[in-house]
């Protein structure tokens, strides 16, 4: 993004200054991210040669863009003489305005990230020649890119079911309180079984409100013109909250169902439109949706994420994917309130077989003058069709009110932890968050700078509370114990497979020994137990090859977890656990 974006600021004027006119010329005649002078140093091929003090050898060019290169290489650790153990290796480019530090800090930032639906990182480090890299998974598959904009209605089931783990993925993202700033279709990518992988964290920052305005802020835009928020090209103080990235990934949808962008179709209508404070024009929105023939539900949804308002889009990615799958489903969102026609509609869809009955039932009836005894059996099925779409109604409605009630709960919580923590009553109040969390789900986690303040400081405070009950009481201390399942949680989904295998080697005994077999406190740590397992095999299948005994032992872990994932959803668990297991398995 150029340079000029950086100076548009909420208290200053648009090309004041003839130095502001000559930035937006320059932009003007670009397309896509700042490319480099003709003199720029240019980039050293790596084929042939090893990175990591030998562990990586390169294989060959994968992509070039205009910060990176791209590689296949192989970890040579790894690999055996039966098989290699394929990596991508992003390398920066010389001339790259991404300095050392920044780059590992980002790859350090997604290695944050453990999600099916996002690309791993495995390894960071810098060539001999000054060079950062990054060592991630390789995904043999195509990008959403590749299948190209305006799918056909036939696929378009298909497509937004990947989009749906788009938006699973970037739950993931914000729940480790980063922000993506750059969700496209190039940055998607599709392996073989299907599965959606976010991609390129070269643009990624740490959430915050008011992170445009910091003194390590950047000074231009990150993102890509044609899927960008407004807002991120703006830099207004919520440039970089999740709310950005899933206006992106709301513009990755338009993309797929128009094969237009959504800003325009150039590089100056975008600039408009990104630039106006009124935000983009929904009705040429609608009006593009509706050419392309999509669905009031798909249009709602679509709407909803590209609104121009912050707090009228999605609260978070998980509910985008939660209505993509209920439109996918033929079943009401949650976005838009269908009256008793639309649903009824939507149960017909659903439920073909018995609709085609009552039908057929009914013009039987008509022709040879059904009974009394007809006609009251089809005012029982209309009587029960409207009870099941009664209970529906009150159901969601019900679950929306519960939501805004333990939203409300939450927000006065985090309000207060910064002056408690001040005040050295940290734990009281992470006490409280802990019974939200345990009794509704990480889901309500909506405010992402909260969150992301909160993660690293629970963490330390629940080990700085099992350390002193350990040297107080004895490492078998009650209190220790008690904190052990919510720490070994909080470090599988942070990133720390190692120290939480530590703490559940520890914790499992005692309470095989102090429990009864089918205690449900043992049984958590046992799910834990299992996860932990399931992380490391698949992190090493992504590098290698594993042997027979490690292959079972994945598909072993991987039923047991599918197993439990189901009990608990059947018995309407919304806790940590299953939450946990929902985003580890999809």
């Amino acid at each position: 993004m150029a340079s000029f974006a950086g100076q548009f600021r909420p208290d200053k004027g648009f090309g004041a200054t003839p130095e502001d006119a000559h930035r937006l010329v320059e932009f003007l005649t670009r397309e896509g991210p700042e490319r480099p002078h003709a003199d720029a140093p240019q980039p050293i091929p790596l084929t042939g040669r090893t990175l990591g003090e030998g562990r990586y050898r390169i294989i060959r060019t994968l992509g070039r863009g205009s910060c990176s290169t791209v590689y296949e290489a192989s970890d040579t650790r790894l690999a055996s003489t039966q098989s290699e153990a394929p990596v991508a290796i992003k390398v920066s480019r010389a001339d790259s305005p991404l300095d050392v530090g920044r780059w590992l800090a980002e790859a350090r930032n997604a290695r944050r990230v453990q999600h099916r639906n996002v690309i791993r990182v495995l390894d960071c480090g810098v060539t001999d020649d000054g060079q950062a890299f990054t060592v991630q998974e390789l995904v043999a598959g195509s990008t959403l890119e590749s299948h190209g904009p305006g799918i056909t209605r036939r696929t378009r089931r298909e497509f937004v079911s990947l989009i749906a783990q788009a938006a699973d993925g970037l739950e993931a993202i914000h729940a480790a309180g980063l922000v993506h700033c750059d969700i496209k279709p190039a940055n998607l990518l599709i392996a073989p079984d299907g599965t959606l992988k976010i991609a390129d964290f070269g643009a990624s920052t740490t959430c915050a409100p008011d992170a445009a305005f910091t003194s390590d802020s950047p000074s231009i835009a990150r993102g890509t013109l044609a899927f960008m928020a407004p807002e991120l090209f703006r830099l207004d103080r919520e440039s970089f909250m999740p709310s950005s990235d899933i206006f992106s990934l709301g513009a990755t949808l338009f993309w797929m169902l128009t094969g237009s962008p959504v800003a325009g179709r150039n590089s100056a209508e975008a600039i408009c439109s990104l630039s106006d404070r009124g935000g983009l024009d929904t009705h040429r929105i609608e009006r593009e949706l509706r050419a392309a023939r999509v669905d009031r539900d798909l249009r709602t949804i679509t709407l909803r994420a590209l609104a121009p308002l912050l707090h009228e889009r999605y609260g978070s990615a998980g509910v985008l994917a939660a209505d993509l799958r209920a439109w996918a489903a033929k079943r009401p969102i949650e976005s838009a309130r269908p009256g008793p026609w639309h649903r009824s509609t939507l149960l017909v869809r659903r439920r073909p077989l018995t609709t085609a009955a009552i039908v057929l039932a009914l013009a039987g009836g008509i022709a040879a003058a059904a009974s009394l005894e007809q006609s009251r059996q089809l005012a029982d099925q209309n009587a029960a069709q409207a009870a099941e779409l009664a209970v529906e109604r009150a159901r969601i409605e019900a679950d929306t009110a519960w939501r805004k009630r333990a939203l409300d709960s939450l927000r006065r919580l985090m309000s207060g932890f910064g002056a408690a923590k001040e005040q050295g009553l940290a734990a009281e109040v992470l006490t409280s968050l802990w019974v939200l969390e345990w009794a509704h789900g990480p889901s309500l986690m909506e405010d992402p700078a909260a969150l992301s303040t909160l993660w690293a400081t629970r963490i330390d405070l629940l080990e700085s509370v099992r350390a002193d009950a350990r040297a107080a009481a004895g490492p078998d201390s009650l209190e220790a114990r008690l904190t052990e399942p919510s720490l070994a949680l909080w470090l599988l989904r942070d990133g720390r497979t190692a120290r939480a295998r530590e703490i559940l080697a520890e914790a499992i005994p005692f309470w095989t020994e102090h429990a009864s077999p089918d205690d449900p406190w043992l049984a958590q740590l046992t799910i834990l137990d299992a996860a932990a397992t399931l992380i490391d095999l698949t992190n090493r299948s992504a590098v290698t090859t594993l042997s027979p005994a490690d292959r079972a032992a994945l598909e072993k872990h991987t039923a047991y977890l599918r197993a439990q994932r189901s009990r608990l959803a059947a018995a309407g668990d919304r806790g940590p656990i299953a939450q946990f297991l929902r985003d580890l398995l999809g």
